[in-house]
């Protein structure tokens, strides 16, 4: 008999609502559960746990479960009925006999491709030991030394730029105070000497200003210009 019109819209309704087919299977396009996101979290607690307890602590709690068992505590006799014995399995259907021994032998029976591949393969520890040498091999090779090597060129780069500055500056004529860029002349006139006591500061004057300047000062003192042997006007001062 055909299915209806009614009968797919209320398949598709399920499938829309929980993500599975009428029969319980995921329908297509279902994203699955979200997986465990704290397993990290997880493990890190059980490794706590595992680094607190030693051997000899865990028998004793067992001991303790065990004793409470043997009272009639309901509650220790299941805990440790169901890590030793497991949950209880489903009872075995009489009339499945047969079917579930030949189901058995399907399983064991395996086609010789399979053998074929697992002879052409390793075992899962040799792959995963092979596999963390050759990594950091591999590491070394294509990324640490191709690292180093580009940041020695940076350096060496480094290296030439300072070098080609250190040359330009060497290369620079002097400054226009004429000591090659160093501080410049201070207010007092002497270039940042110690001010002499009584001796007033001189200034900064350009070239004819400070001739002229020296003359006054030399009328001053000896009443004559200095003379152009650089005495200074002291051969031929007059008497006052």
């Amino acid at each position: 008999m055909n299915s209806t019109p009614e009968t797919h819209a209320t398949t598709e309704q399920v499938e829309s609502k929980n993500g599975r087919q009428a029969d319980g299977r995921f329908a297509p396009g279902n994203p699955g559960g979200p997986g465990n996101p704290y397993a990290r979290k997880v493990a890190e607690y059980r490794k706590a746990l595992f680094e607190c307890v030693s051997v000899e602590e865990l028998r004793r709690v067992v001991a303790a479960i065990k004793k409470k068992a043997l009272e009639g505590d309901v509650a220790a006799a299941k805990l440790i009925f169901q890590y030793v014995l497991g949950k209880p399995i489903t009872p075995v259907d009489p009339d499945r006999l047969d079917v579930d021994e030949w189901q058995k032998v399907l399983e064991q029976a395996r086609p010789p491709r399979e053998m074929s591949a697992v002879l052409g393969s390793v075992p899962a520890n040799l792959a995963s030991s092979l596999t963390n040498i050759a990594w950091l091999c591999n590491l070394e090779t294509n990324f640490v030394g191709p690292f180093q090597k580009s940041l020695q060129k940076l350096d060496e780069r480094d290296t030439r730029r300072a070098a080609a500055a250190a040359k330009k500056a060497s290369a620079a004529g002097p400054k226009g105070n004429g000591d090659n860029g160093t501080a410049a002349p201070k207010g007092n006139g002497d270039n940042g000497a110690s001010r002499t006591a009584g001796v007033a500061p001189m200034p900064n004057l350009c070239a004819s200003e400070g001739e002229e300047w020296l003359r006054r000062i030399a009328r001053e003192m000896f009443g004559e210009a200095p003379s152009p042997n650089g005495t200074n006007g002291t051969a031929g001062r007059r008497e006052r």
